[in-house]
């Protein structure tokens, strides 16, 4: 169901799983004051824009800075724009804000300028954790403060809280950062990554590798809190280290003070990065199930989703989730109801089920459809299709409708998901497929090919396979063909062998590329590929029929080899195999060589003579296995009498497998045959010339018995 993960994850709002930026060396503005003392370039300046932090004098704070813009180093920027940000309820293009943002930017960049043109970085023995003003003494380093930890992610903190994204500064900030990170405190490291993650970094991935040796060898180091944000700011920018997010869930087993905000973060991240931490979410699990009443029903929901991807089960964490919805069905805002469901769904709760035979959350449903976002139509369609039992029939019905009024202005991948969904769910679905292929059929050059292929197993399941439908679904194949890998191919032609309709030039198409594409097929694959060409009439009476008759016949063959096969063919995939391949030979395929006039082209009956004799040889080998497949042993002995092929032993296996003893057998798997298997049986023994009259007699018996149950005409049609 890959469609369907594509639409998994939740839509996170900000306020549900967002960057967690701490302040610099602890929560009060003191204790960011004296930071700021250790560092300040200017002690007067200092001394005022203390005092007007200390004070909350935030129109001060910028006119302070303001009158110094000519003159402010990086610490005192870094300095007032952190606090001018505290200070603001919301980010704001206030212009003096915007003047210091400036003022800021113009400085790390020189800075960045200065050592990526003389390649100066700081060395390890001039810096002591970020606390010290101690720097390398360079000529090149003009503004000091942007070699310590302690500016940098101040800096950062700041242009996070302000929401101030700026690709050019952020990259700067990230060189400038790097070769500091062993000095970062962990809340200096959580503001710097943090606020990276959170302002879009681009091309994130040095920094973030270069923090991974950071925290990991410092994981102990770190507080929860902390550790929560920086795993939450990798899943933001989908840099998914293993090697972090372990030593992380090591030290988070223990949620000891976690906040609400903290849980909810944790299992989102590691379920973005779809890494499983069975002890994680045990403890996680534990904690949430006697804080639930506490949660937001965005934080419910979004701790369900985590918990369902990860495949976490923790059953007393889902029973307080259901209990949750229940108690609270009136405040959970659409989305999050979706997320929950789908979360159930995905994890087999019967929960689910539960949950959807709810009056109050059924009435919810239906009368705010229109209301709810077309992915988590998708998300509430996938709880429908795992519920067990007769779904609410009118719920599915609205959904229907819904549906169908918003299908072609969703995307591709929603639309896949939903059409996978409505072909599990029970209601009367022929009628709504073929109002939803009438819908699509303009858009299915849109589709990926997997996609594509899923619509059509879809469609063909609703049986809603249209002829406007099938013209364009071969439209488009013939388009996808050149690009097709085997596994499509093979699904492609089980879509036309069931509608049991193609186009010549379709066909022709699908043996050419075949040709291209056998050598890479598993057994199975082939099996089902040439059966498709077979049965819809593909044979070798045309160049790309013999190319790929001939090479299904040697690929086969090379599955028998011993050196080659990993497993044994089954005794059905190497009779269906024997059935096709011996048709291409003998006229037997509708428009077949022998119809036209004309002979097997002598390579491609050396081929399948080669095939047909191991077969033979390798349905003597298996006899056991055969014994219990009665069909699949008279499908080798057809393919062999086909093409004359030496199979005296095989003839007498049959007999001994078949036939009652008083028959001359041992075993009476006669019986168990279809009358186009018994038919099969006789024609192969009269073209090898078997003269022995009590098997004739046996098969005219179990005929007959057939007979008075079934359709003679039938029969006498498959006996040919």
């Amino acid at each position: 169901e890959v469609a369907i993960n594509e639409v998994a994850e939740p839509d996170a709002e900000p306020e549900d799983v967002d960057a967690d930026l701490d302040d610099d060396s602890g929560a009060s503005v003191a204790e960011g004051c004296k930071a700021y003392a250790a560092f300040a370039e200017d002690k007067e300046l200092h001394q005022k824009l203390v005092a007007a932090t200390s004070a909350s004098d935030f129109e001060s704070l910028l006119v302070i800075t303001e009158m110094h813009l000519e003159e402010l180093g990086s610490v005192s920027a870094a300095f007032a724009l952190a606090q001018a940000a505290k200070m603001l309820e919301a980010p704001s293009s206030h212009p003096k804000i915007q003047n210091l943002i400036s003022c800021v930017s113009s400085l790390v960049l020189a800075e960045d300028e200065r050592c990526r043109s003389s390649a100066c970085s700081p060395s390890e023995d001039s810096l002591d954790d970020g606390n010290s003003e101690a720097v390398t003494d360079m000529s090149t380093v003009q503004d000091q403060g942007l070699h310590i930890a302690w500016t940098i992610s101040t800096t950062c903190r700041a242009l996070g809280l302000l929401g101030h994204k700026d690709a050019e500064l952020l990259a700067a900030l990230a060189r400038l950062a790097e070769p500091l990170l062993p000095q970062f405190t962990s809340s200096q490291l959580q503001n710097t990554i943090g606020a990276f993650a959170l302002l879009g970094l681009p091309e994130p991935k040095q920094i973030f590798e270069a923090v991974v040796e950071t925290v990991v060898l410092r994981v102990h180091e770190f507080s929860n809190r902390s550790l929560v944000a920086i795993l939450h700011a990798f899943a933001t920018v989908q840099i998914f280290n293993t090697k972090l997010f372990e030593a992380c869930a090591e030290v988070l087993v223990v949620c000891n003070g976690m906040r609400n905000k903290d849980l909810v973060n944790c299992s989102w991240a590691f379920a973005v990065a779809r890494i499983q931490s069975p002890s994680l979410f045990e403890g996680l699990g534990n904690t949430v199930q006697h804080r639930i009443p506490q949660f937001r029903p965005q934080e419910a929901s979004l701790m369900a989703w985590s918990f369902a991807t990860v495949s976490c089960r923790h059953e007393a964490f889902f029973q307080a989730i259901q209990n949750h919805v229940v108690e609270r069905c009136a405040e959970y805002p659409l989305d999050s109801m979706a997320n929950v469901l789908h979360g159930f769904a995905i994890i087999g709760h019967p929960g689910c089920s539960k949950l959807l035979e709810s009056k109050a959350i059924s009435h919810t449903l239906q009368t705010q459809i229109s209301q709810i976002k077309s992915q988590a139509l998708a998300k509430l369609l996938l709880a429908m299709s795992k519920t067990k039992g007769s779904a609410n029939v009118e719920l599915v019905e609205c959904f229907a409708a819904e549906c169908l009024l918003r299908l072609e202005s969703m995307s591709t991948s929603l639309i896949t998901a939903i059409i996978m969904s409505f072909s599990k769910v029970r209601f009367n679905k022929r009628n709504w497929f073929m109002q939803a292929a009438e819908k699509i059929c303009g858009q299915l050059e849109l589709f990926e090919t997997s996609s594509f292929l899923r619509l059509l197993k879809s469609f063909l399941a609703a049986n809603a396979v249209t002829v406007t439908f099938a013209d364009a679904v071969t439209n488009e194949a013939i388009r996808r063909l050149p690009d097709f890998n085997s596994s499509e191919l093979v699904s492609l032609s089980k879509f036309y062998l069931s509608i049991k309709h193609a186009s010549p030039e379709l066909l022709e198409h699908l043996a050419s590329r075949g040709t291209n594409l056998l050598s890479g097929m598993s057994q199975k694959e082939l099996v089902i590929f040439i059966r498709s060409l077979s049965s819809l009439g593909v044979t070798a009476s045309s160049e790309s029929g013999r190319a790929i008759f001939i090479q299904a016949a040697r690929q086969a063959l090379s599955f028998l080899q011993p050196q080659e096969r990993n497993t044994a063919m089954k005794p059905s995939e190497l009779a269906c195999l024997a059935r096709e391949l011996a048709r291409a030979t003998s006229g037997s395929a509708a428009f077949s060589d022998e119809a036209l006039g004309l002979q097997p082209d002598s390579t491609l009956l050396a081929a399948i003579s080669q095939f047909l004799d191991a077969a033979v040889k390798e349905a003597c080998d298996r006899l056991d296995e055969f014994r219990s497949s009665p069909g699949s042993l008279v499908g080798v002995l057809w393919g062999a009498s086909q093409c004359r092929i030496l199979c005296d032993k095989l003839v007498q296996a049959a007999v001994t497998v078949l036939l009652p003893p008083d028959a001359g057998g041992c075993d009476s798997n006669l019986g168990k045959l279809g009358l186009q298997e018994l038919a099969e049986l006789a024609q192969a023994l009269t073209t090898l010339n078997v003269t022995r009259a009590e098997l004739y007699r046996a098969i005219a018996d179990v005929a007959a018995t057939c007979l008075q149950g079934g359709d003679a005409a039938g029969v006498l049609r498959s006996a040919g």
